[in-house]
Parts: structure tokens; C-alpha cells; sequence
């Protein structure tokens, strides 16, 4: 499957010349598997330049999308996605829910009249809604497994296997709150092992959760420790801070690995960055 990332920002997109390198653009993953299954994971800020890019392959589209929670970081992008503005394409909406219509709000009403312009209704394009329970599902050829993060609110962790060869995707997770932690540790470790790609949240140190507690993010640790306890073989921060530039994503990773040993490739996820696993 090719990975791509096109927002790695957490919170809030916070563009500028101090945060290139890393980007501004809050989560959005594209992921495409060997049979051309398109899959997009969240719709932050990120989403919008993917829509462009989508437009220049002037294809009509059938795209599945993932949700893993509802926080606005995670899908305010939506409303400036081009191709759902085309006659035509059409869009798989997965999210967690009780039911169809109850996912259509949490998703659509960010586009009701007193936000934007153009109601979600009258989009042209097609849609259908499928809620999400934690369990396993098949999207072409991508098999997917969720988790509960321990995140307030509730969000999705995703492990997305093709050709036994795993992307697992925990953002909005904080995996150092064990005694509220949804599942038992040693359950993230297993739902993590043995992953070409782990992508994980480390929108903190350790030293700044320590008033931060129960936020629902991890730290660059806290992180390192689920990927080695798993063993990941690549590891990729992401969630970055929005007050934290690039300097600072660089010096916290130098510092974290200096004279660690480890099998483990770990570093800063950058918005643009694609992977084949």
C-alpha cells in the first residue's frame, strides 16, 4: 500500500516559515492499496491540498473515508474539498456512531448555512454513511482493525494490513494514562506488533504532561516505548504541538535518541512524507 501524509498538526493548522519543514496542516492520511482502493484517513486542513492533488488526476471518484473522532482538527477540511463539490464522485463515510444518520450530522453539519455557504445537502457528489464499532472491516483489499484510544470523547486507532504487511495509525491516543486506558496496554502492543509503519502521538514531553495529564495525547517517550515494546520498525511522531516549530520537533527527537540503542527508525513525521509498505 502507499501511504501519504498530507497533515500532521494537531489542535489547530498553524502555517508559516517556522513550521514548513514539519507543516501546518492539521491530520489528514491518503492511502491507496495495490488494487487502487483509496482511503482517506481524517479530514483536517491537510484534506484540502489532497483534493486538489485528486482533481489534477481528473479521475471521478469512489473514496472511502475514515473518521477517527469528531474534534474539530479532525475534520474541519472537509468544507474545502473539491471533489465532493463534483457531480458524480462518490464518498463511503466511516465514523463512530450509532447509526447512519446520526454519523451524516456529526460530519455534515459543520457545513449548515450559519458556518458555510453551501449546505452539505446540496452537494452534488454521493454519499453513504457507515457507523464504526470497534471491530475489523474490509475496504478493497485493506483490512482494517480498530481500537479505542484513550482519548476524551472516544477516537478510532487504526490497523490497516495488506499482503501481511501493517500500517498502524494512533493519533489522539495517550498510552501513559493506564488506569483509563480503554484496553489494557499490553492490548496496544499487540494491536502495534510487528508494523512496517507505526505512526503514534506525541504532541507532548514528558516533562509537559505532567499538567497535562488526561488530555488524551501521548509524549515522544511514551511513544518510543509502545514502538519498541511492540516491535515497529519505523516510527513516526506525529500530532506535532502547534506552538512546537520545526527547530524544536528536531531537538526533542535528537535529545530522545542520543546514544539510545535501538533497532527502531524513529523520527518526525513531515506533511508530505509517502511510505510503500
Amino acid at each position: 500500500m502507499r501511504v501519504k501524509f498530507w497533515g500532521t498538526r494537531g489542535s489547530v493548522p498553524v502555517p508559516g516559515p517556522a513550521t514548513l519543514r514539519y507543516g501546518g496542516n492539521t491530520t489528514c492520511v491518503e492511502v491507496e492499496g495495490q488494487d487502487g482502493t483509496l482511503l482517506v484517513i481524517d479530514a483536517g486542513t491537510g484534506i484540502r491540498s489532497l483534493g486538489n492533488d485528486l482533481m489534477k488526476r481528473n479521475k471521478q471518484l469512489r473514496l472511502h473515508v475514515l473518521l477517527t473522532h469528531y474534534h474539530w482538527d479532525h475534520i474541519q477540511g472537509w468544507p474545502f474539498f473539491m471533489p465532493a463539490f463534483l457531480p458524480g464522485n462518490e464518498f463511503i463515510v466511516f465514523g463512530r456512531s450509532s447509526s447512519a444518520d446520526q454519523l451524516k450530522g456529526l460530519f455534515g453539519n459543520q457545513m449548515r448555512s450559519t458556518y458555510f455557504p453551501v449546505e452539505f445537502d446540496k452537494l452534488p457528489s454521493k454519499f453513504e454513511f457507515v457507523p464504526l464499532k470497534e471491530n475489523s472491516l474490509k475496504i478493497g483489499e485493506l483490512h482494517i482493525q480498530t481500537i479505542e484510544n484513550c482519548h476524551p470523547g472516544g477516537a478510532f486507532g487504526l490497523r490497516i494490513l495488506e499482503k501481511q504487511r501493517a500500517f498502524v495509525f494512533l493519533t489522539d491516543h495517550e498510552a501513559g494514562l493506564k488506569e483509563k486506558l480503554p484496553h489494557s496496554y499490553e492490548d496496544y502492543v499487540k494491536f502495534s506488533k510487528g508494523a512496517e509503519l507505526l505512526v503514534h502521538d506525541a504532541q507532548f514531553t514528558d516533562d509537559e504532561l505532567a499538567n497535562r495529564r488526561t488530555w488524551g495525547h501521548s509524549s515522544f517517550e511514551e511513544a518510543h516505548k509502545l514502538a519498541e515494546d511492540s516491535g515497529a520498525k519505523r516510527l513516526a511522531f506525529t500530532h506535532h504541538a502547534p506552538e512546537r516549530i520545526d527547530f524544536e520537533i528536531d531537538r526533542i527527537i535528537n535529545s530522545l535518541m542520543d546514544g539510545r540503542v535501538s533497532s527502531i527508525d524513529a523520527f518526525g513525521l513531515m506533511e508530505g512524507m509517502e511510505f510503500t509498505i
